[in-house]
Order: C-alpha cells, then structure tokens, then sequence
C-alpha cells in the first residue's frame, strides 16, 4: 500500500491571519464582511478561525462573542458582530417579525408614500 497523502498547512501564514483577525476586532465590534474587507483574509479563512475561537465548552472557554445582531438597511437577514472578549455570552438573536408584522409595517410605508389632499368633495389620495 502507498503512503497516504499528507497536508500540510502554512503555520506562519495561518498565525498571521489569526493576528490579522484579532487585531481587527479587538478595535471594535464587526460583522464577518466586515472583516473580510478590512483584513483580506477569504471568507473561508475567516469563518474557520471564528468557528475555532467561539467554541466554548467546560473545559474551554471563548475567546470571541456575538457583541449584537446587525443588518444593512430595515431588511435582509441578521449578520453577527464578532467582538474579542474571554468567556463572553452571546446577544440574543431577534426574533423574526411575524406575517401580521410585516403587513403592518408594509401599510405604514405606503401611507406614507401616499400625499393626502383635501378637496371640496372630500379626501384625495395620490400617490407619488
């Protein structure tokens, strides 16, 4: 039988992305975009280290937290803000807003959109 294949991995270029990676959160709170950009490390990358340091367990503690829950804009979904900090608890995650939410919330914008005007037959609505 043949010797089976070995990886091997770049120490030196994987502990430079772990400093890379800390360095960039330790500043403040960011979201994993966020760190991709700032840092140039691949989504992969990235998502591999932060996997590694947000594991806790009794007998290992982590080493980042969820500091909150962000998201660009009043839709899309929730992306984590990753923060350095020992033994940290995670923020809870928002709740999804339910389908009566969501009418509510698309109602209130139309109205708003809408120019209410006044005419000697009554109200007039007009949209923009």
């Amino acid at each position: 039988m043949g010797k089976a294949a070995v990886r091997k991995t770049n120490t030196l270029q994987n502990v430079s992305a772990l400093k890379i990676l800390l360095n960039a959160i330790i500043v403040r709170a960011r979201t994993q975009p966020e760190i991709m950009e700032l840092t140039g490390l691949c989504n992969s990358t990235v998502s591999r280290w932060i996997r590694y340091l947000h594991v806790s367990t009794p007998e290992v503690r982590n080493l980042v937290y969820i500091y909150e829950w962000t998201r660009t804009g009043d839709r899309g979904n929730w992306a984590a803000c990753w923060k350095f900090g020992y033994a940290m608890s995670d923020a809870p995650k928002p709740k999804a807003l339910s389908s009566g939410q969501y009418s509510k919330r698309w109602r209130a914008r139309k109205v708003k959109e809408s120019q209410i005007t006044v005419t000697d037959k009554g109200i007039k609505h007009v949209l923009k």
